[in-house]
């Protein structure tokens, strides 16, 4: 892992974990077509724990809220089971996904479908004025982690599907926003969890690369996650779906052309 692999792989994991387009699909699509090798399973982790914290910069008051009101705790422990029970059953048949062009540009095709289905969700803007996440109940929590759960697949957009999903059950948007992505923070902890553990032989090489990774990961994850929230909040979630089709179109002809 050289320094310039390690900025590039930082920057698209810090803006593709928030925005939905998939940042595992980028990953896959870039190492095929710049020829990178997988990376380590230690600088995935590092990457991953970047954009951890830039979560909790920017929801850092909401998870405050989220301690001291026990309902809003409650919905996401709810949502947390069928992403915990997917991921726990799925881990090696879905890991063998990962490398797959075909299947992250296949993927892509359908999380932009998905996404342009908020096209046609009436406007709602809900603040944060009151209990956390009023507008969402148990049975709209457990379909949100199912949603989150299936997103495991590489291409399908986690904060695409999860939100996705809260705006279509009339969550409103912001409490769809906040919940998607403090739903992610203990997803993130579990999948971290689960690399270690099934990987308990982790080798440590030159830190410089990682602490690049790092930094580049949490800046530009900051950023897209404000970006991203003034996008859900205009009710203009629908247009990354542009993104997507041209995207996972793009990468199926490279896959069957060139690769």
């Amino acid at each position: 892992m050289n320094l310039f692999e390690a900025i590039l792989l930082g920057i698209i994991q810090g803006i593709t974990e928030f925005l939905p387009v998939s940042s595992s699909a980028h990953l896959v699509i870039v190492q095929n077509i710049l020829g990178f090798k997988e990376p380590e399973l230690l600088f995935d982790l590092v990457l991953h724990i970047g954009t951890l914290l830039a979560t909790v910069l920017i929801f850092r008051k909401e998870i405050i809220r989220l301690f001291m009101q026990p309902r809003a705790l409650l919905l996401i422990i709810v949502a947390g089971i069928p992403t915990g029970i997917i991921g726990m059953t799925l881990f090696h048949q879905i890991e063998q996904t990962f490398g797959s062009m075909k299947i992250a540009s296949g993927c892509l095709l359908v999380t932009g479908s998905f996404l342009w289905l908020t096209k046609k969700i009436p406007e709602k803007s809900i603040t944060l004025e009151g209990p956390l996440f009023s507008f969402i109940t148990i049975p709209k929590a457990f379909l949100i982690g199912l949603a989150q759960g299936i997103a495991i697949l590489p291409g399908i957009s986690r904060s695409g599907a999860t939100i996705t999903t809260a705006l279509i059950l009339k969550s409103g948007r912001r409490d769809a926003a906040t919940f998607s992505f403090l739903l992610s923070i203990p997803s993130i902890l579990g999948a971290l969890a689960l690399k270690i553990y099934k990987t308990p032989h982790l080798q440590i090489p030159d830190a410089n690369p990682f602490i690049i990774g790092f930094l580049f990961s949490l800046v530009f994850g900051t950023l897209s996650l404000m970006f991203l929230i003034k996008i859900l909040m205009r009710g203009e979630f629908f247009k990354f779906s542009y993104y997507c089709w041209a995207l996972g179109i793009g990468g199926l002809l490279a896959a069957y052309t060139f690769l």
